[in-house]
């Protein structure tokens, strides 16, 4: 996006890569604060327009990234494969995905798209009780948004094409999906899905 004249602000959310916290410590409604801190900060910067801002994310940053109301300011998303109904699935979803992660790091491997989370491969029940009422919150969202690009993945692990279809269905126009025959990674299309981004964005936030 920088290579393409788009200002890119990135940030680790809380209990992952640099940021303070561990995995099991995570709660949606700090990460979902998390992503609302990082748009407060940009919009502080002098550099920054403020008026045209695109807002992208994957995995559970597109879920963030859909729950960020609308704004005059935010011309455009992009979410990647977006967890978008978790409240009702992913408890059941984790316990297999904590097993196959258990499994692959016994050979040296990791979940395709696991970012790098801090301590154990583990959310408490503090995580799951923070999940209440999402969903509908998530959905109540995306009617309200447009000039969303949505891509997904046919084989995820981690997010179903009943999430993707759900999201793409609820925004408004205009609106895009593209699906991609990978993993949560999206190992082998990044350039693709890269170029779909800025592609994307440089539609709706030039001038």
């Amino acid at each position: 996006m920088v290579k393409n004249g788009i200002i890119a602000f990135r940030i680790d959310f809380f209990g992952s890569g640099e940021s303070d916290g561990e995995m099991r410590e995570k709660r949606f409604n700090i990460l979902e604060q998390n992503a609302k801190d990082a748009i407060k900060f940009i919009t502080k910067l002098s550099f920054v327009d403020h008026s045209r801002l695109g807002l992208w994310g994957r995995s559970f940053g597109g879920t963030f990234v859909s729950l960020i109301p609308p704004s005059k300011n935010i011309k455009a998303r992009v979410i990647a494969s977006p967890g978008i109904i978790i409240e009702k699935t992913m408890a059941d979803k984790f316990k297999k995905l904590k097993k196959r992660e258990k499994e692959l790091n016994k050979i040296g491997k990791k979940l395709a798209g696991t970012g790098k989370y801090k301590g154990a491969y583990e959310l408490d029940v503090g995580w799951f009780t923070s999940l209440r009422g999402v969903d509908k919150r998530i959905v109540n969202n995306l009617k309200r948004m447009k000039n969303t690009l949505v891509l997904g993945i046919s084989n995820d692990e981690k997010v179903t094409l009943n999430d993707i279809c759900t999201a793409i269905n609820f925004v408004k126009e205009p609106k895009k999906i593209v699906i991609y025959n990978t993993g949560h990674d999206f190992a082998g299309y990044e350039n693709k899905a890269i170029k779909e981004t800025v592609s994307w964005f440089r539609k709706y936030l030039s001038y």
